[in-house]
């Protein structure tokens, strides 16, 4: 559905829809938004709530493309790092990415979410929070219910929001 939407907001051609939907092994509304972001002509401002494996991988692949990207996470010492230059994760290619962002300046990090969407203004935001199983299997929830609530309280323009973390169907 919300492919649709964008698709007719954006008259992305039908090679740009296949195209999409071959490249990225993503859900497929989630997929129109890769188009979207791919296809503009002029950069867009990005939130990526949450700068783990998932967030920060999205945040310098999105800078790369020339999107600015502001990446919000609640770890000081994981953002005091990131703004340096220093990958806490192991994943080909990430550090190089990682500091042409922060050099073109097209990729910011901080910990304060009025700083990522009221001074920045995102016209996307990805949420890429940990969704960790609870004892009994189920999805632990809170974190992406607690960004999602920061988020309505914070979000001053039309934005597109996705869910990038893991959830169970009907969430």
């Amino acid at each position: 559905k919300i492919y649709a939407v964008l698709h007719s907001r954006r008259h992305l051609p039908q090679c740009c829809m296949q195209e999409c939907a071959s490249k990225f092994p993503l859900l497929f509304a989630e997929k129109a938004v890769y188009c979207i972001l791919m296809s503009v002509s002029s950069p867009s401002h990005i939130t990526v709530v949450g700068a783990g494996y998932v967030g920060l991988i999205t945040a310098v692949c999105f800078a790369k493309f020339g999107h600015r990207v502001t990446c919000v996470d609640t770890d000081e010492k994981k953002v005091a790092k990131l703004r340096r230059g220093i990958v806490p994760i192991y994943e080909p290619g990430v550090r190089e990415l990682l500091k042409t962002g922060l050099a073109r300046k097209r990729l910011f990090f901080t910990t304060n979410y009025e700083d990522a969407f009221a001074i920045h203004h995102p016209q996307f935001v990805f949420l890429c929070v940990g969704t960790p199983p609870r004892r009994n299997g189920s999805a632990d929830l809170r974190f992406l219910e607690s960004a999602a609530r920061t988020l309505t309280r914070s979000i001053t323009q039309p934005t597109i929001v996705v869910t990038k973390s893991t959830v169970p169907v009907g969430t």
